[in-house]
């Protein structure tokens, strides 16, 4: 018997809410601006104990072959030709593996404080972000994540000109970068589809912290994973567009995010 076989089936189900408000202070600070609003918004992120009761892992490997697989240090496999049998030199036996039936996931509730600010067409959007608990994730004995403390997003809203005509062609780069193929049919038609009100999207963010590295037997190992960890992590980034036909149906696209990937559409109609 020479194989690796893991499976497991973890679940589990938990509340969590967002909490909001916003308020528009335009008026305090005068006319050039075309919009400034203040927002306040608390995220509040459970905890989840996901477990498998029939989660199971089992392994076999040559008997030559000591320690375990994929383990550092001590641990770390190695071959010994001493225990080789050539009357039998493909004799297996069962190792131990790390494993739980049980993983526990950390997320840290935050509060963020946001200001919009809108430059005639255009907003540009900067929120500050207060963490409250980890990010981490426990399984068997490691216990692996990130205290985060604080984070900044930033994010920009750029409205485009609904005729391609004139020095509007020196956008196109743009739009194709964006995949902006059906904007541009739907746009080429504009008296028929009322093609109008184009936006452009571009946001992303960094959350600060201390790394949170247990059960990790390799000094070395957990000394990198821990300067990594401690470093500026991104929470996100995206590009993304949105425009309105026949005056009432609006149509989204993130063209690329993460940790969302590529291609989540959204679609509303104006009552």
């Amino acid at each position: 018997t020479l194989k690796w076989v893991a499976h497991g089936d973890y679940r589990d189900a938990a509340w969590g809410f967002t909490l909001g408000m916003v308020y528009n202070a335009s008026k305090f600070i005068g006319p050039s601006f075309s919009a400034f609003n203040v927002s306040l918004v608390y995220d509040y992120l459970p905890s989840l104990e996901l477990y498998d009761a029939n989660a199971v892992s089992e392994s076999y490997q040559p008997v030559f072959l000591v320690g375990k697989f994929g383990g550092t240090g001590a641990d770390s496999m190695q071959i010994m030709i001493d225990s080789l049998r050539l009357s039998k030199p493909n004799l297996t036996r069962k190792t131990e593996n790390v494993f739980s039936d049980r993983i526990v996931l950390e997320q840290a509730s935050s509060l963020t404080l946001g200001l919009d600010l809108g430059l005639s067409r255009h907003t540009i959007a900067l929120n500050y972000v207060q963490y409250f608990g980890d990010y981490s994730m426990t399984f068997s004995k490691y216990h692996i994540g990130k205290r985060p403390s604080s984070g900044i997003k930033l994010a920009a809203d750029f409205l485009l000109p609904e005729q391609m005509k004139g020095w509007n062609w020196l956008l196109l780069p743009v739009r194709l970068i964006y995949l902006d193929i059906d904007g541009l049919l739907l746009q080429a038609f504009r008296r028929q589809t009322g093609y109008m009100n184009p936006h452009y999207r571009i946001g992303g963010g960094v959350v600060f912290g201390t790394a949170i590295v247990k059960g990790i037997g390799d000094a070395a190992m957990a000394k990198d994973l821990r300067d990594v960890l401690n470093l500026p992590s991104p929470t996100g980034f995206s590009i993304g567009r949105q425009y309105t036909i026949y005056k009432r149906y609006t149509i989204g696209v993130m063209v690329f995010g993460i940790p969302d990937i590529a291609f989540r559409t959204s679609f509303g109609i104006d009552l």
